[in-house]
């Protein structure tokens, strides 16, 4: 009876433990939740990413506005240097000189 306790305990511990992984990882995926910052350039371009529907809607536009952006945050070190060019990006042809 002891060895079947056992057992039921360790596949439940095995069971809870899949699920809760399991859990982790769609979080991780789908709610993009991330498990280290990223870096100021990358912070920049799933902003673009973001805000992909509302650039003017066109594919050519997205592309061109993220390279913009991509070269506006080349040199950042920190998130708030990449406002100006996200900024930008959201008002179209407002590219800081």
């Amino acid at each position: 009876m002891a060895v079947s306790r056992r057992r039921t305990r360790l596949l439940l511990i095995a069971t809870v433990s899949l699920v809760v992984v399991a859990l982790g990882a769609f979080a991780i995926r789908v709610l993009g939740i991330q498990l280290v910052p990223p870096s100021p350039q990358r912070y920049a371009m799933q902003a673009v990413d973001a805000m992909s529907d509302g650039i003017e809607a066109i594919p050519e536009s997205v592309a061109e506005v993220g390279a913009q952006v991509q070269r506006a945050v080349a040199g950042a070190e920190e998130y708030y240097q990449t406002y100006p060019a996200l900024q930008a990006a959201t008002c179209g042809r407002c590219w800081p000189g």
